[in-house]
């Protein structure tokens, strides 16, 4: 059964369906453009490349400073731990200024002098890299320390010099000079032989002198031993000296003697002069004769047509020993005043 609308409430009721189709194919195709545009937009983030930093500041290991330097022909030995907020890898880099410049995808360089670069180092873990002490070295040498990235657009740190001792500077040690050496011989028992050296530090550290029976020492000592050693100085500022006293009895002849500088951190010469045998001689002296007794100090009576035997006895002293045979007889001659030695038979 159908009802017949008034033309009016027709009209209003087809109204209202027009707007709502119109409105729903408007938000169904709003919702197919918003779709396309979300399928089709393409989303991406640029991440900027830091430089790594020092978790553990740089150092020296072993520490390297006036107390303890570095000998020539030595390492020095620098280590750091850094961390890089991108992953990469890190180089550590010691500098003679306080200049780097970071190398895309390799290993820094230094402004000035390069003391050394470790290889690649994986974030977080430690890096190490050495240098050889060489005898052009300054005395004391400044380091500035810098960890740098190995990435395509590379970044380095601020620089460091690590704190205390085993911060900046190293100490490079020199070998002492040695350049001649005598001694005062030949001396007689019971004199002193004096060696005397021409031998300084370049780096003002003290100087000993070392004199040995045989050749070779170990520190500032003979490898023999004390009783290997003939004499040592102290330590002086330069040209040391020392002096054996020869016993009073003493065999003569020649004796070696091997002469050593070293410095006050025992770093030895290696100079011409070192090791050298300036030997010393001991003279030859005239044995001596004492205490000469005849007849036991009793006067001598001689008796007509008969033989007296008369005892002498003396002492008979040699200063330089009874080794070598040095007094292999002794003959003793009596005689008158008037007939003297010369024609004693």
């Amino acid at each position: 059964m159908s009802k017949n609308l008034p033309f009016a409430e027709f009209a209003k009721t087809s109204s209202r369906v027009l707007l709502l189709s119109f409105l729903a194919i408007a938000i169904f195709t709003f919702a197919k453009v918003f779709k396309a545009e979300a399928d089709s937009v393409a989303t991406s983030v640029t991440v900027g490349n830091s430089a790594p930093a020092f978790t553990v500041a740089p150092f020296e290991d072993p520490t390297s400073s006036t107390t303890t330097p570095t000998n020539v022909g030595s390492n020095t030995v620098f280590k750091a731990t850094a961390t890089d907020s991108n992953y990469d890898n890190y180089y550590l880099i010691l500098c003679s200024t306080n200049s780097v410049t970071p190398v895309n995808g390799s290993a820094p360089t230094c402004g000035a002098t390069t003391w050394c670069t470790s290889t690649s180092t994986a974030s977080a873990s430690q890096a190490s890299c050495s240098r050889t002490a060489l005898i052009g070295d300054a005395y004391s040498n400044a380091w500035y320390a810098f960890v740098c990235d190995g990435a395509s657009s590379a970044e380095c740190s601020a620089a460091s010099q690590g704190s205390g001792d085993s911060g900046s500077p190293f100490i490079v040690n020199h070998r002492p000079g040695f350049s001649a050496v005598s001694n005062d011989s030949p001396k007689n028992p019971g004199d002193t032989i004096t060696w005397s050296t021409t031998a300084s530090d370049s780096d003002s550290h003290t100087v000993k002198l070392i004199v040995c029976k045989t050749a070779g020492i170990t520190g500032d000592a003979c490898d023999g031993g004390g009783t290997d050693t003939w004499c040592s100085s102290s330590f002086v500022a330069s040209n040391p000296t020392c002096g054996y006293s020869i016993p009073s009895v003493a065999p003569d002849g020649s004796n070696n003697a091997y002469v050593y500088i070293v410095d006050q951190h025992n770093f030895p010469s290696t100079d011409a002069s070192q090791g050298s045998n300036v030997s010393f001689t001991i003279n030859n002296v005239a044995p001596v004769v004492s205490a000469v007794t005849l007849n036991g100090g009793a006067a001598i009576n001689l008796e007509e047509n008969t033989t007296k035997a008369v005892t002498l006895t003396a002492t008979v002293t040699d200063n330089n020993s009874c080794d070598g045979g040095e007094i292999t007889s002794v003959l003793g001659y009596v005689y008158r005043s008037g007939i003297t030695y010369a024609a004693c038979d």
